[in-house]
C-alpha cells in the first residue's frame, strides 16, 4: 500500500475509511464569488461567532436538525432551504439523575437488563418497519402528531410533512428542531438553492435571500461514491470504484470478490440500526478470517464470486420489498440508477451478529495476491 508517508506491506488490509465523513458540497453557480463566511456543517470554524448574522442553511436533513436549534437563538436571521422534508420523530431522551447513575453502578446487571429491553423493543420494530412499508407507514402518525404539536402554521406544516413512507429515508429524531422553525427569526423555504451570489443565495423558485453566512448541511459522500474506492485496486488491477460502478456489492457486507484479504468496515449491505453492533460483528468476522487463513497455511483468501452473488441475491430478495425500496423516495440507501438497496443489512441486528459470529471459510478460495 502506497501512502503519502511511504509504502506499507501487510498480509491483511482493513478498509475503515468511514461511510459518512467526506463532505458533499453542491457545485452551485457562483459559489466561489460569495463574500461572506461559507462552510460545511462538519467543518465548523472554531472561532465562528454567528451573533446577529444573516445565515442561510442549505439542506434540512440529519445535520440541519442538529445545528439549526443551536444557532437559532443567536443569529439575526436564519433561512433554511429545503429540497425534501424529512420525517422527524420525538426523541426518547431524558436526563439520568445521579441517583440512577449510582444505582446502575452498584447493580451492573441492571445495565445489561436495560440494554436487553432496548434491543427487544427497537430491533423488531426497525426490522418490521423495513420489511413492511405498510407497517412503516404507521410511524407517519407519530411524525404528524409531532409536527402538529409544535407547528401551528398550516403552510409550514405542509412544507415539513413528507409524502413518502417513514424509513424510506433516514429516520430523524429531535425535540427542538420543529420549535426552532417557529421562531420569529427563522424562515423555511420549500425550494433548493440554485445559485450563490456575492451577498445572497438564490433559490430554484427565484427567491433571492440576503446572506453573510452560508452553512451547507448537505450530507456526505456515501459508499456508492466514496473517494477511498478510487484508491484501492484488486487482483485484476481495477479500482474498487471501477468494479462497483456506483452499485456496491460484497459478501456479508465485508469482503469483495477479487480483493483477497481485504475487509471493509461498513461495507455494502451491512448497515443496521446500531453502528456499534455492526462494527463489533464485522470485527469478529475479520478476526475469524485471519485465524482461518493462518490455520490453512495460505497467503490469502478471496471470497468466491458464487458466494458473493448468493449473499447479494438473498439481500436483494428481502430489500427489494422493503420500505427502503418501495417507500416512494430517493435516498443514499439506493445504488446509482437502480432501485436496489445497496447499504442496509437485510434483517435484524440479531441476525447480523449471528451471521457474522462465525467465519464461513467454505465461501472462500485460496489466493496469491492481495488488494492494494
Amino acid at each position: 500500500m502506497t501512502t503519502n508517508r511511504g509504502t506499507y506491506l501487510a498480509r491483511f488490509f482493513v478498509i475503515a475509511a468511514g461511510p459518512l465523513h467526506e463532505p458533499m458540497i453542491p457545485d452551485l453557480p457562483g459559489r466561489d464569488t460569495f463574500k461572506g463566511k461559507v462552510f460545511h456543517s462538519s467543518h465548523w470554524p472554531t472561532d465562528l461567532d454567528l451573533t446577529g448574522r444573516q445565515v442561510v442553511a442549505i439542506g434540512n436533513g440529519a445535520s440541519a436538525i442538529q445545528f439549526v436549534p443551536a444557532v437559532q437563538p443567536v443569529v439575526g436571521r436564519l433561512t433554511i432551504l429545503q429540497r425534501t422534508p424529512s420525517w422527524v420523530l420525538p426523541k426518547p431522551d431524558w436526563d439520568i439523575s445521579e441517583r440512577s447513575k449510582r444505582f446502575l453502578a452498584r447493580f451492573p446487571a441492571s445495565m445489561k437488563l436495560l440494554r436487553a429491553l432496548e434491543w427487544a423493543l427497537l430491533d423488531p420494530l426497525v426490522s418490521i418497519s423495513l420489511r413492511s412499508p405498510r407497517f412503516a407507514g404507521l410511524l407517519s402518525l407519530a411524525g404528524r402528531l409531532h409536527i402538529r404539536r409544535h407547528i401551528k402554521d398550516s403552510a409550514l406544516r405542509r412544507a415539513v410533512t413528507p409524502n413518502y413512507t417513514p424509513t424510506c429515508k433516514r429516520l430523524l429524531f429531535s425535540n427542538d428542531y420543529f420549535p426552532a422553525l417557529t421562531a420569529p427569526n427563522v424562515e423555511l423555504l420549500d425550494s433548493p438553492a440554485a445559485e450563490i451570489r456575492e451577498h445572497s443565495v438564490v433559490t430554484a423558485a427565484g427567491c433571492e435571500i440576503p446572506a453573510d453566512t452560508i452553512i451547507f448541511g448537505t450530507g456526505f459522500h456515501t459508499l456508492q461514491h466514496h473517494p477511498v474506492a478510487q484508491r484501492i485496486r484488486g487482483r485484476s488491477g481495477e479500482t474498487l470504484a471501477e468494479v462497483w460502478k456506483g452499485n456496491p456489492k460484497a459478501h456479508m457486507g465485508t469482503t469483495i470478490n477479487g480483493f483477497p484479504n481485504a475487509f471493509m468496515m461498513f461495507g455494502p449491505n451491512v448497515g443496521t440500526l446500531s453502528g456499534f453492533t455492526m462494527a463489533e460483528a464485522q470485527a469478529n468476522y475479520l478476526v475469524g478470517a485471519i485465524k482461518a487463513t493462518n490455520a490453512l497455511g495460505v497467503a490469502a483468501l478471496d471470497v468466491t464470486g458464487a458466494a458473493q452473488d448468493a449473499f447479494v441475491a438473498a439481500a436483494d430478495k428481502m430489500l427489494n420489498k422493503s420500505s427502503l425500496a418501495l417507500g416512494g423516495c430517493d435516498s443514499y440507501y439506493l445504488a446509482d440508477g437502480h432501485r436496489r438497496v445497496s447499504l442496509a443489512w437485510p434483517g435484524s441486528m440479531y441476525s447480523l451478529t449471528r451471521r457474522l459470529r462465525t467465519f464461513d471459510v467454505e465461501s472462500y478460495a485460496p489466493a496469491t495476491a492481495a488488494a492494494t
